[in-house]
């Protein structure tokens, strides 16, 4: 007799809200805005409480960290005030953005739970970059970059061409997330009010024709599955990327037992 043990393994149904936020009198404003924001997804999700269960908080400046997790958004909105009112004002263009974001990775995450970065810093530590991949392969969670662009009394100049910056977004990429940079911080609160163009394929222009394919190319498919004990199992066969470090997209597809299609997609990159 088997028994069916569907989404005791991997739960991602409850999902810990994170953020990783660098706290310094410069991004008070930031900070006041990114917990409007918090206000407004937990107003929104209020149909079904249980959803989020779980936040976590770190907050960094000048080489130094804080971790802090709750089990409710009150307190997550306490420690989030506070931080707006710090009087710190230390820190230069650079920080610890991903020693930071590792120490979120290591909070025993949900499975896909969402990392909102929010900083006005460039990271430092790229040698830490290979902790972080390793945390989000763990956790499957999609790391989202928002680089508010520093005062220009503060001297820093930087670019989304900047190797750091570069760096982070491979970060977002790489799991399945994304980087927004920032040249106004009042804009901050806007994010979630995106127009989305809808591109049809079957149009045709100047442009597009001078391309030799304007659409991703299927170079890997298998299709097979294997029962073991109580347990089925999905064969892939050996697979070897060409590009290193080369973004591949996947999807996969499978049917539950009332005959309802199921899809899954995410992110791997060549690591040979």
């Amino acid at each position: 007799y088997c028994s069916d043990n569907t989404g005791t393994v991997f739960d991602a149904e409850h999902p810990t809200l994170t953020l990783v936020i660098r706290t310094r009198t410069q991004l008070a404003d930031v900070i006041t805005q990114v917990s409007r924001a918090i206000t407004t997804v937990i107003s929104d999700l209020a149909f079904d409480p249980d959803y989020l269960r779980r936040f976590v908080l770190v907050t960094f400046n000048n080489n130094r960290l804080t971790t802090k997790s709750f089990s409710n958004s009150e307190s997550l909105l306490e420690d989030l005030k506070a931080a707006a009112e710090t009087t710190d004002s230390n820190g230069t263009c650079v920080d610890i953005d991903f020693v930071a974001l590792e120490a979120a990775l290591s909070q025993y995450l949900t499975y896909k739970s969402p990392v909102y970065v929010i900083t006005d810093a460039l990271p430092t530590n790229d040698t830490q970059v290979d902790n972080v991949y390793l945390s989000i392969n763990e956790w499957r969670s999609p790391v989202y970059f928002l680089y508010v662009e520093p005062s220009p009394e503060s001297g820093c100049r930087t670019s989304t061409g900047d190797p750091a910056y570069r760096l982070a977004d491979t970060v977002a990429q790489r799991s399945a997330g994304q980087t927004f940079y920032f040249c106004s911080r009042g804009r901050i609160g806007t994010l979630n009010t995106v127009v989305k163009w809808i591109f049809s394929g079957q149009l045709r222009s100047t442009s597009i024709l001078m391309l030799a394919c304007h659409s991703r190319i299927t170079i890997y498919a298998s299709n097979g599955i294997w029962r073991g004990s109580c347990t089925y199992n999905f064969y892939f066969a050996p697979f070897e990327c060409d590009v290193p470090n080369e973004l591949l997209h996947f999807n996969f597809f499978a049917q539950d037992l009332q005959g309802y299609a199921v899809q899954r997609a995410g992110v791997m990159y060549c690591a040979r």
